[in-house]
């Protein structure tokens, strides 16, 4: 008959028998590590990376920072309160920047579907990336970023798209964001 170990039992944990070889602290150990594996996972979920060629998009400058888009993305006439602002338009889609101190990430995502929340480094800065459906159809894509480096001033870019082809090139276009010096 093989001999059993038993970890310490508390009223909160079963005793448990261990195969020969297999330590309490081996044991613990491993829970410990899946759990900061799972709790991990939950925090910080993997953030969605499509494969999109953006080698021929353009560099569009927009002063405190750079982003590629697609050379059918066309620049739409937009006017900031308390803020710089900026939007790009294609068919389909569309893109927006707010970078100002009063610039404010997305919120209430729990109203959307297939919400996707991950934090990134992008363009040298820390993000908060979301992807979510519209209930009236859509895709978006925000990207938030509090820290840019430049005092106060804060960057969102939000995006919308008819098609998960269309999230994916908007994920392109937020992951190319790079702050100037």
């Amino acid at each position: 008959m093989p001999s059993e170990r038993r970890c310490l039992r508390t009223s909160a944990t079963p005793n448990r028998s261990l195969p020969t070889g297999f330590s309490c602290m081996t044991f613990m150990r491993s829970a410990f590590f899946t759990f900061i594996a799972v709790f991990s996972s939950m925090v910080y979920p993997a953030c969605p990376h499509p494969l999109v060629d953006t080698s021929q998009w353009s560099t569009v400058n927009v002063g405190p920072f750079k982003m590629r888009a697609p050379d059918d993305y066309r620049q739409d006439k937009t006017q900031g309160y308390d803020s710089q602002v900026g939007r790009w338009k294609a068919e389909g889609e569309w893109v927006l920047y707010d970078f100002g101190p009063y610039t404010e990430p997305p919120a209430n995502l729990d109203r959307y579907r297939d919400v996707n929340a991950c934090d990134e480094e992008i363009g040298g800065r820390q993000a908060r990336i979301a992807t979510y459906r519209k209930q009236e159809g859509g895709y978006v894509v925000a990207a938030h970023w509090a820290d840019t480096g430049k005092g106060d001033k804060r960057l969102s870019v939000i995006g919308e798209a008819r098609n998960p082809a269309g999230r994916d090139r908007l994920l392109a276009v937020v992951r190319s964001v790079l702050f100037e010096p």
